[in-house]
């Protein structure tokens, strides 16, 4: 049996989330859902393992709709032929031909071999998240505006829908919003803090630790319709929020996000941002508002380059000698670029 390391993306739009749900939830659900890890477990079946029905483990859990540029599982494998073992490339190949053929919206990034003691969850060092909020610059006093503009005329640019390249993948701000803030905001929220007023009771509930050491970058950008179309109106600013630790709560990324719109539409001040750090038990029962999942996207998860350590592909008749990721990719390209030129 060999472990593999699997990257992969998706967008969780038209899935329960991506962690497999017990069978009564599915009975008492209202209309039938899947969730991407029981999609990618039967697209293994296509393996054809000796391993009947693979189950992954995966590194990090994300809700109906968020999506990932990158997500990690692992997986062990056995082949039908005992002296053989499955190369990266075949499952890799295999799992996306088998996705395309059933338009699912999951793609195989890349796959490693890694050692039987690798776990993806447990030895992930951090995880990075992306939150892309949307602000609708909406005001009558902007250029791309009439001068005057009465309050029935404003509230229909208001409600102009999103465009459609932005919508499932953004959460978005229409009313009046403070982005002076926005720095501030994240400032309080930056360090080592105690976090169990940015989940939910069953969050709390959970038992884990609610002591993160966060780290927040903000990045601003044009919504693509808008950099591509800029006659196109409602223009709207794209934030793009990097949250980065080593675990994060339950829907913390979501809370923290609809914390600092809060801010910025002074519902919320600083002080009591930080308030809620400092005496969260305070803010169980009145706390942030969830973002909408559309704008989350799990961004990267980072590995001690030790703990990939990777096997060289030889023949059966020589051992398996084990080399560092640098090596082995390098042995990869060399290999492809090889194959490619025959």
């Amino acid at each position: 049996m060999v472990r593999y390391l699997v990257y992969f993306s998706y967008l969780g739009t038209k899935y329960r989330g991506l962690a497999k749900q017990p069978e009564s939830t599915k009975l008492a659900a209202k209309k039938p859902f899947k969730t991407i890890q029981e999609v990618i477990e039967k697209g293994m079946v296509q393996l054809r393992s000796s391993v009947e029905s693979p189950r992954i483990a995966l590194s990090s859990r994300t809700d109906a709709g968020v999506h990932a540029l990158c997500n990690t599982f692992h997986v062990d494998l056995t082949h039908k032929d005992s002296s053989k073992e499955y190369d990266a490339l075949v499952i890799s190949k295999a799992l996306n031909k088998e996705f395309l053929r059933k338009e699912e919206d999951i793609r195989i990034l890349k796959v490693l071999k890694v050692s039987d003691g690798f776990h993806a969850r447990h030895c992930a060092k951090s995880r990075t998240y992306m939150y892309r909020l949307g602000i609708h610059r909406i005001q009558p006093d902007h250029a791309h505006l009439p001068n005057k503009m009465d309050a029935e005329v404003l509230e229909l640019y208001r409600r102009l829908p999103i465009p459609v390249i932005d919508h499932q993948y953004t959460g978005v701000v229409r009313r009046s919003f403070r982005e002076d803030l926005i720095l501030p905001a994240t400032e309080v929220l930056r360090g080592l803090h105690d976090f169990s007023a940015f989940t939910t009771e069953s969050g709390r509930a959970a038992g884990k630790d609610p002591n993160k050491d966060l780290s927040i970058q903000v990045k601003k950008n044009l919504s693509f319709l808008h950099e591509h179309q800029p006659a196109m109106i409602p223009p709207m600013d794209i934030y793009e929020f990097e949250f980065t630790a080593r675990s994060f709560l339950y829907r913390m990324i979501r809370r923290l996000i609809g914390s600092i719109v809060m801010v910025c539409k002074e519902h919320l001040t600083l002080d009591t941002l930080a308030a809620m750090l400092k005496e969260p038990q305070k803010y169980y029962s009145n706390g942030p508002v969830t973002a909408s999942p559309e704008g989350l996207f799990l961004k990267h998860i980072a590995y001690d380059e030790r703990d990939l350590e990777q096997y060289a592909v030889i023949t059966n008749s020589q051992r398996r000698t084990p080399l560092s990721l640098e090596v082995a990719m390098k042995q990869y390209l060399t290999d492809e670029e090889t194959n490619a030129n025959k």
